[in-house]
């Protein structure tokens, strides 16, 4: 699709969706199906050169993927970049309590965390996409310097947390209104409902969908 035509003019990219926001979370799915060998490998769409200094993945897990995906989006994303990372399964988790500057330290500590994760637990997206909204701030003070985008992974329906699709996309809505931050979404192998949910939180909320 466009998207992905314009992530293979050698942009960067995540997942063959391009990556513009100098104010970025990545909120990845780490519940128990991630453990699943991934069909889709790095190379499936033009996703942009890899830096050489991220090796490539250390399994064929989606999940080893994923995180790939993401030491080679931020060894991409230019220098002072705001950024955080946020892991959901049964217990929410993220790399900072607020935004991240992006340099070589932040950097090399975000790939220490990358590393360490590991998959547990159930597909709580409201957690995950909560914790994320938080780094916004609140609506009547906002933080100059707080995520105005997300890019949602998981390859599954949400089996904690809200669960019901309608529920789940009302609940994102009350949640970014006033806020506006933009979700992009990257389904892993969905299936039907799956996919119709995350396309519609990306068509709800300003994004790109990409099903890989």
């Amino acid at each position: 699709d466009k998207a992905e035509r314009k992530g293979a003019a050698g942009g960067t990219t995540f997942y063959g969706l391009p990556v513009t926001s100098k104010r970025v979370v990545f909120v990845i799915d780490r519940s128990g199906s991630m453990k699943e060998p991934s069909k889709w490998k790095p190379d499936s769409v033009a996703t942009g050169a890899p830096p050489t200094d991220v090796p490539s993945p250390k399994g064929d897990r989606k999940f080893d993927i994923a995180k790939y995906e993401l030491k080679k989006v931020l060894a991409m994303l230019p220098e002072g970049t705001e950024f955080d990372i946020v892991f959901f399964g049964t217990v929410i988790d993220a790399f900072s309590e607020k935004m991240v500057s992006l340099n070589k330290e932040s950097r090399r500590r975000a790939f220490a965390y990358i590393d360490e994760n590991e998959i547990v637990g159930s597909t709580n997206v409201s957690g995950g996409l909560d914790k994320a909204f938080g780094f916004a701030g609140v609506v009547d003070k906002l933080s100059k310097n707080g995520v105005n985008t997300i890019y949602l992974l998981s390859d599954g329906m949400p089996t904690v947390g809200v669960t019901d699709p309608d529920g789940l996309c009302q609940h994102v809505a009350g949640a970014n209104r006033g806020k506006k931050i933009v979700i992009h979404t990257v389904a892993i192998e969905p299936t039907d409902d799956s996919e119709k949910l995350m396309r519609r939180l990306a068509r709800e909320n300003g994004g790109s969908y990409a099903k890989r």
